[in-house]
């Protein structure tokens, strides 16, 4: 039977010689997937997008209160990710994206990744030094580093490749050589720069592939291109299957929405659940907040990064009290803010690539003078004050995802979350239910 998020019972728990009493148990394991009362809260992403696969490989497309998931070795977690656009329309229809060079393009050619939509085939009609392919002009707003996503599978066996392309300066941004061997694509750069992202396996022969390009790219006159063969040595017959094509404004690939008439924008993802703490108890001036998340897909890549998605919010809206991922330093960073907005910040240190982070913050003394701690695995830091105003109370929600804003942001499972009235300990935060 699913746990209700919310005031539940719970072994009393003890730090420092105080009772502290477990409130507040979020798993992602025991939420189900669809939108039941008192177990899905309310989820702020009212745009459908995000074709994913459950753990148990059920496909299927998001919707209002439906959250998205990720299934890693360890376990199931609910997918945290930033707002996105994806730049590239009408990505479904290839016989529609403007000809380059001689190819031809066979419609619904093979069921797509999500098992209702089509791919298209896309074929060369000549042998010879010609370019066999077809392109998608996209809208790009601003400059900066852009991420392209497609789903391939494979056509004769032969090369495929990929390009971003700045048409006002003439210049080529990324080319992305695919090398299918049985079946399996590769990546390498041909031309340009920017980062190939891990190949994801997806049923029935398909692949999402994704890459992104740096530099100072024009707006409203690029191109997205995928090519039959490989540019300049194209070879009559040579085929790959395309479905859905994705460009973002980002540094890394989100979930994928490919869209059928134009762009399609989704708003960021965030689950919030009603939990007055402050009316508890006269003693509700201390809580311990607790959670469980894998590092974010992308935090070692090269770079500047922003920051992960707000792990947890107690309060949702000042005061209130958040902790989270920032990437570009690769520390937990734990925030309390008081009615006036002023802000006590404290970081961790910098934590090791790895799988899994557990996280520990401490908040006491909200009615006289506010302090935080923070322990991620290595013991509880000294607790931090910046002379915020007295903090009578956090409100009545809870909120897990995003916090702030931000283009860059990165996205990661987050398994359980849990927020304890009193101080307690790591172990037995980790050990209650």
């Amino acid at each position: 039977m699913p746990i209700t998020p919310g005031l539940i019972p719970s072994p009393t728990l003890f730090k420092r010689g105080r009772r502290s009493r477990l409130l507040y148990h979020w798993r992602a394991r025991d939420l189900s997937l669809d939108a039941v009362t008192g177990q899905v809260g309310t989820f702020s992403r009212t745009s459908p997008g995000g074709m994913v696969r459950d753990r148990v490989n059920r496909g299927w497309i998001p919707v209002h209160s439906q959250p998205r998931w990720d299934a890693p070795a360890l376990e199931a977690g609910l997918l945290l990710e930033y707002a996105r656009t994806n730049l590239c329309t009408r990505s479904q229809e290839l016989d529609v994206w403007s000809m380059v060079g001689t190819s031809t393009v066979t419609p619904n050619a093979k069921v797509a990744s999500d098992g209702t939509a089509t791919g298209d085939l896309i074929s060369c009609g000549v042998a010879g030094p010609v370019s066999c392919g077809r392109a998608r002009v996209c809208t790009f707003t601003g400059d900066g580093t852009k991420v392209c996503s497609i789903e391939l599978a494979v056509g004769d066996g032969s090369f495929s490749t990929l390009l971003l392309t700045d048409v006002t300066a003439g210049t080529t941004r990324h080319q992305v050589r695919v090398t299918w061997t049985a079946g399996v694509p590769t990546l390498s750069t041909i031309a340009g720069s920017g980062t190939l992202f891990p190949v994801v396996a997806l049923p029935d022969g398909w692949y999402r592939l994704s890459f992104s390009a740096a530099g100072v790219i024009a707006a409203n006159s690029n191109e997205f291109r995928v090519y039959a063969g490989a540019i300049g040595t194209a070879v009559a017959g040579n085929s790959v299957y395309a479905w859905g094509a994705q460009v973002e404004n980002a540094l890394y690939p989100s979930s994928y929405i490919p869209t059928a008439a134009s762009t399609v924008g989704r708003s960021a993802d965030r689950l919030t659940y009603p939990c007055n703490l402050s009316a508890l108890s006269s003693d509700a001036d201390d809580f311990t907040l607790y959670a469980r998340f894998a590092r974010p897909s992308h935090a070692d890549a090269t770079g500047t990064l922003g920051e992960f998605p707000g792990v947890l919010d107690l309060g949702c809206v000042a005061p209130y009290a958040q902790f989270y991922f920032e990437s570009s330093s690769r520390q937990i960073v734990a925030v309390l803010v008081d009615a006036g907005s002023a802000h006590t910040t404290f970081r961790s240190a910098a934590i090791p690539a790895g799988s899994v982070i557990e996280v520990l913050a401490q908040i006491k003394d909200l009615a006289v003078a506010p302090a935080i701690a923070l322990d991620v695995g290595t013991g509880l830091s000294a607790f931090a004050t910046a002379g915020l105003n007295p903090i009578a109370g956090f409100g009545s929600k809870i909120g897990i995802g995003e916090i702030g804003d931000g283009v860059h942001k990165l996205g990661a499972p987050l398994f359980e979350a849990k927020i304890a009235q009193g101080l307690a300990s790591m172990q037995a935060m980790r050990e209650a239910f």
